[in-house]
């Protein structure tokens, strides 16, 4: 088993499987030995070439024995423990780096129709964990333009009729939009 550790290992540094980013609502923990790292739901990346031992228990373990190894850049699917998570350095390292987000993918996606106007406006607030998409129907006869508050059509950013954008905001309140008209719509989905 170590062996194939150290293969998969050694394929993620040389980017064969590539190494996935930090989201940018994660936190970053030192871990050493068994270090507690929430409870509930959490996702974590292995930010350090050891990977990292991931346990669900009621109190600080002392083996690996039904330990999930997520090897370097890797990043877990969302976890959920019946007590805590705890996090241990893999490939016997003394410590290790690792990124975690807690609360996992909400199970409610959100959804939104407003009509522009020829003055800016946010989107209505909605707390987002993968962020949001945006899009101007193929109906729309004109421009819409998005931004951060105050967007204006010389500073915001064009979507014409059929076109969509992402972002990956926290909030959907972060994303402003101002119509070239006040009859055309903008759609956003997210969660």
């Amino acid at each position: 088993m170590r062996i194939f550790d150290r293969l998969f290992a050694a394929l993620l540094v040389l980017g064969v499987l590539g190494a996935a980013p930090v989201c940018a609502d994660t936190s970053i923990v030192m871990v050493s030995g068994w270090t507690q790292i929430g409870a509930g739901t959490v996702i974590v990346n292995a930010l350090s070439n050891e990977g990292v031992w991931l346990l669900d228990a009621p109190a600080t373990p002392t083996a690996e024995t039904g330990a999930i190894l997520v090897p370097f850049g890797a990043i877990s699917p969302a976890l959920t423990a019946k007590g805590n998570w705890y996090a241990k350095p893999g490939m016997g390292a003394g410590a290790t780096k690792i990124g975690v987000a807690t609360g996992g993918n909400p199970s409610t996606i959100y959804s939104v129709r407003v009509t522009a106007a020829t003055t800016a406006a946010a989107l209505p607030a909605q707390s987002l964990v993968n962020g949001i998409i945006c899009k101007a129907p193929s109906t729309n006869t004109a421009t819409i333009f998005i931004g951060p508050a105050g967007v204006t059509a010389a500073t915001g950013y064009p979507l014409m009729p059929g076109e969509a954008i992402s972002y990956g905001a926290t909030n959907a309140t972060a994303i402003n939009f101002v119509g070239s008209n006040a009859s055309d719509v903008l759609s956003c989905t997210g969660n």
